[in-house]
């Protein structure tokens, strides 16, 4: 993963004020999702491992007022796969998670295509900003150069 791409997508967290944040492959469902519920607590909702839960329950626990952050297994769907309900106070925190979460990914997906879609509000169409860029070969034969960055949303 490339530093610059996850400085990004944490400025724009912090920055923009969006509405909605969802990580997703470029193929596939998504892997988390955090909505803004007030001005500034978020609901991150995702499907992932128990080893994961207990990373994002570690980073919530580190928390200095706990009291500000939940962490709620809604239902196990699986022998180690839980979906998670997690509630937190300001983009810092939330920055934090979606950090764990990338990291995650990264480490049990690396050839997968990590994308974070930005929604400040209902009249935009989403941003897009590439997390992570498996190397390979284009189709044409040209190699993948690695691309991070924030580039104009695909129509959803």
């Amino acid at each position: 993963m490339d530093s610059n791409a996850l400085d990004q997508l944490l400025s724009e967290v912090n920055g923009s004020a969006p509405m909605s944040v969802t990580l997703a492959p470029a193929e596939g469902s998504e892997v988390a999702q955090a909505r803004r519920v007030s001005e500034n607590d978020w609901r991150l909702t995702l499907a992932g491992t128990q080893s994961l839960a207990d990373r994002l329950e570690a980073v919530i626990d580190a928390v200095p007022d706990a009291a500000m952050c939940s962490c709620e297994t809604v239902v196990r769907l699986g022998p180690d796969l839980v979906r998670l309900e997690l509630g937190c106070r300001g983009p810092h925190l939330l920055t934090s998670l979606l950090d764990t979460v990338i990291a995650d990914h990264a480490a049990r997906h690396p050839q997968a295509h990590l994308q974070a879609m930005l929604r400040v509000d209902d009249s935009m169409r989403p941003r897009r900003i590439d997390l992570l860029m498996p190397s390979g070969r284009a189709s044409h034969g040209h190699a993948l150069q690695e691309t991070f960055g924030l580039v104009p949303a695909q129509a959803v």
